[in-house]
């Protein structure tokens, strides 16, 4: 049974199970009211600190996996703040478990098979796994992260946006000439790709490729203005969302089917 805790007035919960090729798909759910299903913040024994993170992590955890995991965030820092222009923020907090039952169990029984939440803008947890993905899904979180202090309610709001800047900054791109769908011309609109749930989610594949047209079309001041709008393409381009759709059909076409 999860626990129910109270959270402090305006603190919001954000749950993301991060993008790993071992996984045969990934969600993203998101608490807005104030019941907390986490636990408090678990501050271990072990701590260490690089130019733009603080890192916490058990005992099972020894420094050179966590030193992994800041080498990677180190190096996409400069890259995501520059790209997506947050402002000041500071240090972010990553906290890490290295067992999964106890890292599932603080996290209070949400989504078992998670590696990663985002707990708030200024804090990421993550399971220490060792799989193929795991350095680029801490980043995905850290961007997640960023985005929150561009808009404080972009978390799935909406979710195709909130994940396909995570997927592109932290390089996530897939082949899309694997997938039937795209192949033969059956794409998704941005709406279904916001309620798609269980297996079938296809905004992870598809994340990286509609940032991709966004920047090269709109640049990265266009990406960041439709995060200030939360997604609201008219206000941020001057065009409806089927004209945008269109166009980055186009973009797919021509960039990954030829």
């Amino acid at each position: 049974m999860l626990q129910k805790r109270n959270l402090s007035q305006g603190h919001h919960s954000y749950i993301l199970i991060v993008l790993l090729p071992f996984l045969a798909f990934s969600m993203m759910m998101c608490k807005k009211d104030k019941e907390e299903h986490f636990a408090k913040a678990l501050y271990f024994n072990k701590k260490s600190e690089s130019d733009h993170f603080i890192f916490y992590y058990d005992d099972g955890l020894d420094t050179s996996k966590a030193q992994l995991i800041a080498e990677a965030l180190e190096a996409s820092y400069d890259s995501v703040i520059n790209h997506l222009k947050p402002g000041s923020i500071p240090k972010i907090r990553i906290v890490i478990w290295s067992e999964k039952n106890q890292f599932e169990k603080d996290m209070g029984g949400w989504a078992p098979g998670a590696a990663g939440y985002v707990y708030d803008k200024e804090e990421v947890r993550l399971l220490y796994t060792g799989a193929p993905g795991m350095l680029r899904g801490a980043v995905h979180e850290f961007t997640h992260a960023v985005t929150l202090f561009i808009s404080g309610s972009i978390a799935n709001n909406p979710r195709w946006l909130w994940e396909s800047v995570a997927q592109y900054e932290c390089g996530e791109k897939t082949d899309l000439k694997k997938f039937s769908f795209i192949v033969n011309g059956e794409y998704p609109s941005l709406d279904e790709l916001s309620k798609e749930q269980g297996s079938m989610q296809r905004i992870y594949p598809l994340g990286y490729c509609i940032s991709e047209f966004i920047v090269n079309t709109w640049s990265y001041d266009g990406l960041r203005s439709l995060i200030v709008n939360n997604g609201n393409i008219k206000a941020s381009f001057g065009i409806e969302q089927k004209d945008f759709e269109m166009q980055w059909h186009n973009f797919i076409e021509e960039r990954y089917l030829k």
